[in-house]
């Protein structure tokens, strides 16, 4: 269960701490993702997201962002954006990347008028929004820009906000409409062969993405063998657990790219890894994991189907929010998760379909139900949404 937290701002505005409103069900319930005939993961890897979580920044980078967060909803509510965003910029130099402060500068663009600096910092800040009112002010302000560039996606961006979190105002835009909450991406990778550049045995995954780690690995000496490499790759997140165990597919996570080639600090990402009837192995990128030092957004995945390949990722945000318990203070909260379900060809490991649907508030389920038989046909309901897609004759 995540955590759920009794205080929270926006925007820098403190708010006295008292316990939450209950949330109200979302307008356009659905039952929980499945995949048909599958009873249980055939494979998982959970992330460590129950340990305690300690004040991240120094109390100087703290005042200065809170400060900053501050002045930005002041110089916001003085209608002068300007300032505002300026304050924003110091908060986002103090704390990257983090989304109470690019909602903050995203809102103050809005309201000064320049569309497309606003939609960029919304856009970032909804990736990573991890409070459901944070959520839903980001998506209402997307929708507001929508309705002058987009008018057809503001419904969902309104619907977005009035589920994270209900106000009159979106309610109001969305006026009894409904639409399908799930971003669902069709493609056909059936006859398409496996990259050249991808790893085909265990001593390529090695050198393609453990050996320019090094700095990171415990034995960084190149495996001697197959057998070698494979216990290596396989063992990477835990010394103790073979990740390879049992029959393939399997779902592993290994080093990534660079996220700071000066200190030698590099992203891990999960990868699907699978046996091809050739005896080679086919590998495709799945998750890749930002390198965050001030909070590190949560994955957990799953292999639930084997045919089609089926493989469900549930995404938690994870960043600064205010917290209360005998005091206000700025730490990491998980209020908000979406799921991912995609579906790969065997062999090849193409990707066929990609469903993306935000979680219900009040169950932390996904709020739209993807059913995948072992004909290869999904069936994507609730949410809004009513569709059913044939992988053996797929649309572009």
């Amino acid at each position: 269960m995540l955590t759920r937290h009794a205080c929270t701002a926006f925007l820098g505005v403190s708010v006295a701490c008292s316990p939450p409103a209950p949330l109200e069900p979302p307008a356009l319930p659905a039952e929980v993702v499945t995949a048909a005939s599958i009873t249980a993961p055939l494979a998982a890897i959970a992330s460590p997201f129950d340990a305690p979580t300690v004040t991240p920044l120094g109390p100087a980078v703290a005042q200065r962002y809170r400060g900053a967060l501050e002045t930005g909803a002041q110089q916001t509510s003085a209608e002068n954006y300007a300032a505002a965003i300026d304050a924003y910029t110091t908060a986002l130099a103090a704390v990257p990347e983090d989304p109470r402060a690019l909602a903050g500068r995203g809102h103050a663009h809005l309201l000064a008028g320049d569309l497309t600096a606003a939609h960029a910092d919304l856009q970032a800040a909804a990736a990573h929004a991890s409070e459901l009112k944070l959520a839903a002010k980001i998506h209402h302000d997307l929708g507001l820009i929508a309705e002058q560039r987009d008018p057809p996606a503001a419904l969902r961006q309104f619907a977005l906000s009035n589920l994270f979190h209900p106000t009159a105002a979106a309610i109001a835009r969305i006026s009894g409409r409904t639409v399908c909450l799930a971003d669902i991406t069709v493609g056909d990778d059936t006859t398409t062969p496996a990259s050249p550049t991808r790893p085909t045995t265990w001593l390529e995954i090695w050198t393609a993405h453990f050996a320019p780690s090094h700095a990171n690995l415990k034995d960084p000496s190149k495996p001697a063998d197959e057998p070698a490499a494979r216990h290596r790759v396989c063992h990477y997140e835990s010394l103790a657990l073979d990740a390879c165990d049992g029959q393939p597919p399997w779902v592993l996570r290994i080093p990534g790219g660079a996220a700071d080639p000066a200190a030698a600090v590099y992203a891990d990402q999960y990868v699907l890894v699978d046996l091809t009837s050739t005896g080679t192995l086919a590998v495709a990128p799945l998750v890749a994991l930002d390198h965050d030092p001030t909070c590190e957004d949560h994955h957990d995945l799953a292999i639930v189907g084997r045919h089609p390949l089926v493989v469900r990722t549930t995404h938690t945000p994870n960043a600064l929010g205010e917290v209360c318990d005998d005091d206000c203070r700025d730490d990491c909260v998980h209020t908000r998760s979406n799921t991912i379900t995609t579906v790969h060809a065997r062999d090849t490991l193409g990707l066929l379909l990609t469903v993306t649907t935000p979680n219900r508030p009040d169950t932390d389920k996904p709020l739209v139900d993807v059913l995948v038989d072992a004909a290869g046909t999904i069936t994507v309901t609730g949410g809004g949404c009513d569709r059913k897609i044939d992988l053996s004759t797929p649309t572009k």
